[in-house]
Order: C-alpha cells, then structure tokens, then sequence
C-alpha cells in the first residue's frame, strides 16, 4: 500500500513538471550569494541510491 502511495506521489510530481517550468514559481526559488560544492562522498552515496533497484 505504501509503495502505492509513493509511486502515485511521483507520478503526480512528474506529471506536473510536465507542464510547468521552475520559472512558473520564482518567489520559491532565492538566487545564491555564495557558490558552493557538493561534497563528493554524498554525490556518490546519492548516485548509488538513485540506482537501487525500485520496490515497484
């Protein structure tokens, strides 16, 4: 059921970035003041996440 729940909330959430564009919603978003970078170890531990197989 859970899984269910989840696959529908990215179905949704893919099925509205369809139509809509991050410059839709610019009071969301705040320019960035300073750069910054990603730390390496999370980037990949992210990657291999991502690449887990889905439960659905």
């Amino acid at each position: 059921m859970q899984n269910k729940k989840i696959r529908k909330m990215f179905e949704e959430e893919a099925r509205f970035w369809e139509i809509h564009n991050s410059l839709d919603y610019p009071e969301e978003f705040t320019d960035v003041k300073e750069s910054f970078e990603f730390s390496p170890v999370l980037l990949k531990e992210r990657v291999l996440e991502e690449n887990k197989p889905r439960p659905w």
